[in-house]
């Protein structure tokens, strides 16, 4: 088996309206709300992802054998600590297996679902390889998404 983290600054798939936030957003101290922890349907808590506003991450499916190691991986002083970074280990002989996440937003003092007007996402290859076989896809429900570059190696479907 081999290891994957795959580091986001700030979101990955979600099923909810996107947020406010101009100066990025926080992930930090998970907590695990509902569910068995690492497995599909987990739900983890992240408070204050910004001001008045927590987050909570599901973990919807797990495809071709990929695990979930770590919900957000801080250690080593590996990527950006304030982004949400999953560890995910997947075969060695599979090459596309994956995780699907939804992160939804929420009104800390009320818990209602919370919009964000503004969410940075950033997914990296960083496994080592010369191949690049990670990839991600952004659910911006009816929102849109930009890149500053003129070379996409993504693409992006509303």
């Amino acid at each position: 088996m081999k290891t994957i983290v795959l580091f986001l600054s700030a979101l990955l798939i979600s099923t909810t309206l996107f947020a406010q936030s101009n100066q990025g957003l926080v992930f930090k101290n998970p907590t695990l709300e509902s569910g068995t922890a690492l497995q599909v349907n987990s739900v983890y808590l992240f408070k204050s992802v910004t001001t008045g506003t927590n987050a909570k991450i599901r973990l919807d499916s797990a495809v071709n054998g990929a695990e979930l190691k770590k919900i957000d991986d801080n250690s080593g002083g590996l990527g950006y600590l304030n982004a949400f970074q999953p560890e995910i280990k997947i075969p060695n002989h599979i090459t596309n297996a994956y995780l699907m996440f939804t992160v939804t937003f929420y009104d800390s003092a009320t818990g209602n679902i919370r919009s964000l007007s503004d969410v940075q996402a950033t997914a990296l290859d960083i496994d080592g390889n010369t191949a690049m076989k990670e990839f991600i896809e952004l659910g911006m429900s009816g929102g849109t998404a930009s890149f500053r570059t003129g070379t996409l190696d993504i693409s992006v479907l509303n």
